[in-house]
């Protein structure tokens, strides 16, 4: 009788542990799809369809060519996709396509798709091929051609797709260059039926089709798309199945494509990327008789910007839809389970209690099954006990993790705010020191009190410093760097900024109200100051209610696409930017002793001096230098750092090995180097780069050069900017 109740409760225990390790495979592998009906958008059991669109006509770099079809492909390819098969888009043309959106918009793809989606990504535009080591790039909107540092590397994209939770990946790529990354194929089988389809979509699957080989492609073709494109969109448009597979609109479209051209397209899985032998499936959603052709229409800037957040939006609505769906389907099984176990339950109280027996025997056995059950529920209270004890502990040990980190991250912010307050008192002091010396550059060289003008659009002048003056007010502006900042990160920017001698602050939401102009630029304000982002944080703070149970800590940001102001927490970031303002200086008007400081120069330490607008000249050379932010930065963002580099009227490179070393000087300053530089970096990233991913630099600690993966954490790395004396 004992041996029957540990049989009863192993197999409670065993029905368990099956039932929540099937329903979590479930929800790795995502459901299978069993009939043709359920292989439908309105069935409720098929997984989303997404796709990036990327399409690009005109490169910033004049050097690159123009296309001429591909913002049309892509915008009519998107909008097949979108009213024909479903797909929830994210749209990528021309300026919007750079290397940092392009990238973003992949890594959101893979951090948020689900095992029961597909994804396509097309890209149409520039591509470029190394022969030597096989491998190729995709050309963003904001490459410098001959710079492949600027590309988009193959091998990111296959890591995109590799990382992807989705069922199915699918890269349709329309540019030179393309077949890098291909395996090899699989032919269509002799019979197409609903089996068919349903196996395909049911297996993992990584596939890619392309407008050629490793050869130039054509940019011309039919109705102003590319032959590609056209014959693509013709296909889809024209099949009047309910289903398509990528097999079979390549088997359509590459006899046509290799007749009328030079080009050979490919159809095959993308290598190394998981593919498990399934295949990308179209569902249509309309008949082709239910949908007319329209026009396309340019969409606008602030279009665009509105379209996309209401796509990541949707896409985050979709998501949490699905995780509802699979929330359900586990409590069902639960509710099962419960079921089935107070059946077991009753089954078993059956065999302890039994027929009652008033015989001696009787008796003996009820006491044996009394005690046999009284030792099972002592053993299950054990149980209970050591899984609560082991709960009690992991939340004690979360609790514990989660209060260092708390901690760790105060710290580290207390830290910064008390760098820049110290890198703001050394600056004041600095100012105070100059001040006391009543030092009159104009006497000297008035140019550099009233720097000279290289641009303007009638209210706003642009000086050579990068400074943008406006005529209307006393204020300057500058502005921060060109990417997602957050409100705290904007303060630490505008506290250590120097150019132009200093005296920076962030301004107020009535001085940024005074900046904008509905319909000046691209982004409602002057043009001069070259910012992509629309909203511009303001110094003033405050905390935001509308949150319960916490209050977080805000700060006011003016949106320039309608002069609003709005109270968001300081962590956001997206599409917002810092800038920098202040009174414009006063002309200075005490006599200057010539021996004191030379024209231009406000410090020096016998080789290097530093001049007003913080370019450090040495004078034993004809170089040139400048100092980039005193944070870690990694290879890549000082290139883009020093690339797009106005200060002074520009012509700024990154430097070389040699010319690093010409800038060590053992026991000079703080960093083996002059200390009008200021820079807590021990190590300069130089121009020189090793293989696809290596870069060098100089460690100033010991004068050496080094080589390190661009990918590496940059800890004490820095970028600097130098060039020929003008």
């Amino acid at each position: 009788m004992q041996s029957i109740i540990i049989r009863i409760t192993l197999s409670i225990t065993l029905l368990l542990t099956i039932a929540v390790a099937s329903a979590h495979a479930a929800t790795e592998r995502g459901l299978d799809i069993k009939s043709k009906e359920d292989l439908n958008h309105k069935s409720g059991k098929l997984g989303a369809y997404r796709a990036l669109v990327i399409g690009i006509n005109n490169y910033h770099d004049k050097k690159i060519p123009a296309l001429k079809t591909a913002v049309n492909d892509a915008r009519e390819f998107a909008k097949l996709l979108q009213t024909r098969y479903g797909f929830q888009i994210i749209l990528l043309l021309d300026q919007h396509a750079t290397r940092r959106a392009i990238m973003e918009k992949m890594r959101y793809l893979a951090a948020n798709t689900s095992p029961d989606e597909s994804v396509l990504i097309y890209y149409a535009g520039h591509g470029d091929v190394d022969r030597v080591l096989n491998a190729g790039w995709w050309i963003p909107v904001d490459a410098i051609g001959g710079i492949p540092d600027t590309y988009l590397d193959n091998d990111y994209v296959k890591r995109v797709m590799q990382g992807m939770n989705a069922r199915h990946v699918l890269l349709v790529s329309d540019s030179c260059y393309s077949g890098t990354l291909f395996g090899e194929s699989r032919t269509l089988p002799s019979v197409i039926d609903d089996r068919y389809y349903l196996n395909l979509y049911n297996e993992r699957s990584r596939w890619g089709i392309t407008s050629g080989n490793k050869t130039p492609v054509s940019d011309s073709g039919s109705e102003g798309h590319s032959i590609f494109a056209y014959q693509l969109i013709k296909t889809l448009e024209n099949n009047d199945k309910p289903y398509i597979t990528t097999q079979e609109i390549y088997s359509r479209i590459a006899p046509i494509i290799a007749n009328n051209s030079e080009q050979q397209p490919l159809c095959s899985p993308v290598r190394d990327t998981g593919d498990q032998g399934g295949g990308f499936v179209f569902v249509a959603v309309k008949n082709p008789s239910s949908l007319k052709k329209s026009a396309p229409q340019p969409e606008s800037d602030d279009l665009l910007r509105l379209r996309e957040s209401l796509e990541l939006q949707k896409q985050e609505l979709e998501r949490k839809k699905q995780e509802l769906e699979r929330l359900k389907a586990l409590d069902s099984e639960r509710e099962k389970l419960a079921a089935e176990l107070r059946k077991l339950e009753a089954e078993k109280q059956k065999i302890v209690i039994g027929p009652r027996s008033t015989s001696v025997e009787s008796k003996t056995k009820a006491e044996e099954i009394a005690a046999a059950k009284a030792k099972a529920d002592a053993i299950n209270k054990a149980e209970e006990n050591e899984k609560a004890k082991a709960a009690q502990t992991a939340k004690s040990k979360a609790e514990a993790e989660e209060k260092a980190r708390n901690e760790s991250a105060a710290k580290a912010k207390t830290d910064a705010i008390a760098k820049a307050k110290a890198d703001a008192d050394a600056i004041a002091a600095a100012e105070a020191k100059k001040d006391k010396l009543k030092i009159t550059i104009a006497a000297v060289d008035p140019a550099v009190v009233s720097p000279k003008s290289i641009a303007s659009d009638g209210r706003f002048e642009k000086l050579t410093s990068g400074v943008v003056r406006d005529t209307q007010s006393d204020l300057e502006w500058y502005a921060g760097p060109d990417k997602s900042t957050g409100w705290d990160d904007a303060k630490i920017w505008v506290t250590g900024l120097k150019i132009d001698a200093g005296g920076w602050r962030m301004p107020t939401r009535v001085e940024l109200k005074g900046l904008y102009q509905k319909g000046s630029g691209p982004r409602n304000m002057t043009p001069l100051l070259g910012t992509t982002g629309w909203l511009i944080w303001s110094g003033e703070t405050g905390n935001i209610t509308d949150r319960p149970p916490n209050v977080v800590s805000g700060g006011w940001t003016l949106d320039f696409s309608d002069g609003r102001g709005l109270l968001v927490s300081r962590g956001d970031s997206i599409f917002n930017r810092g800038f920098a303002v202040r009174s414009t200086p006063k002309t200075a008007t005490a006599a200057i002793d010539p021996t004191v400081v030379s024209p231009k120069s406000i410090a020096s330490d016998g080789r290097f001096e530093k001049l007003t607008s913080g370019v450090v000249r040495d004078t034993q050379s004809d170089l040139e230098w400048y100092a980039g932010p005193d944070k870690s930065t990694g290879w890549d963002d000082a290139k883009i750092w020093v690339t797009g580099l106005k200060i002074d009227a520009g012509g700024w490179r990154m430097p070389t090995r040699v010319e690093l070393k010409g800038l060590y000087q053992k026991g000079a300053g703080s960093r083996n180097m002059t200390s009008l530089l200021e820079t807590t970096g021990w190590c300069v990233w130089s121009v020189e780069t090793s293989g696809q991913q290596g870069a060098f630099f100089l460690d100033f600690g010991n004068g050496l050069e080094d080589r390190v993966d661009r990918s590496d954490i940059p800890i004490n790395k820095r970028g600097f900017a130098v060039r020929s004396r003008r």
